[in-house]
């Protein structure tokens, strides 16, 4: 089943200096298309329960994502969503919560603030999905095995802890895994994980694989729309052959 998983980061009235900012106007645009070419979004905890066959799911179903749990979204990407009667995911590095991008502290890339845990139930109360994307945004496929297992568990325990949820979604930093990091994430209990790219034929072939659409800040109205056409997944498919 080819379910289009888009991914974002940032929403801002303006670009900033990095390339993971989408313009509110163009997310407006964007989300609206999805609406009236009669889009329903579903949370990748439905998901995994579809592939279960535990429910079924609506017609043209799409899952929005937003790694890194900025405060921005919260400002410019839910009212925006909200109008338009969808929900999204939101990935959590546990240990920025109410701080900012740690990660990118020697890159040379501004701080953005990011959500606290008062935002981050906002969120779970309006019906959006909460997942993990590690205790500090590492790149596990750099670490080792310990460090892995510390990632991948601790953040879903104390996200657990922290919002009283269950967590079942993992998000791979920077889209790098490997079998081993598969899994730890397996042992942890998480239902599925997002990376980038994937040998996935489908979309949802493997849900520890989930290939995701990256939307670009550079991304035309065009581009989005034919990022999520049934024949654009279809090709990307035939390109991880």
């Amino acid at each position: 089943m080819n379910i289009p998983i888009l991914m974002y980061h940032k929403i801002l009235p303006q670009r900033d200096n990095t390339d993971l900012t989408i313009t509110c106007d163009q997310f407006k645009k964007q989300m609206q298309h999805l609406k009236k070419s009669g889009y329903n979004t579903i949370l990748l905890s439905e998901l995994i329960d579809f592939i279960h066959k535990k429910i079924s799911l609506p017609q043209k179903s799409i899952i929005i994502t937003f790694d890194d749990a900025f405060s921005n979204i919260i400002e410019y990407a839910k009212p925006v969503l909200d109008d338009l009667n969808f929900k999204a995911v939101v990935f959590v590095v546990y240990n920025a919560i109410d701080k900012y991008n740690l990660w990118d502290i020697k890159k040379n890339i501004e701080k953005s603030n990011c959500m606290s845990k008062g935002e981050l139930k906002y969120l779970l109360m309006s019906g959006w999905e909460i997942g993990s994307h590690g205790l500090n945004h590492l790149d596990l496929t750099s670490l080792t095995s310990f460090q892995i297992k510390n990632e991948v568990k601790k953040s879903k325990e104390k996200l657990e802890n922290l919002l009283r949820t269950g967590i079942k979604s993992f998000c791979y930093p920077y889209g790098r895994y490997n079998e081993k990091i598969i899994k730890e994430i397996k042992k942890a209990g998480y239902g599925c994980a997002c990376a980038v790219e994937s040998d996935n034929f489908f979309t949802t072939d493997n849900l520890y694989k989930l290939r995701r659409i990256f939307i670009k800040p550079k991304d035309s109205l065009f581009t989005f729309k034919r990022k999520i056409s049934p024949w654009y997944l279809y090709y990307r498919s035939l390109r991880r052959r």
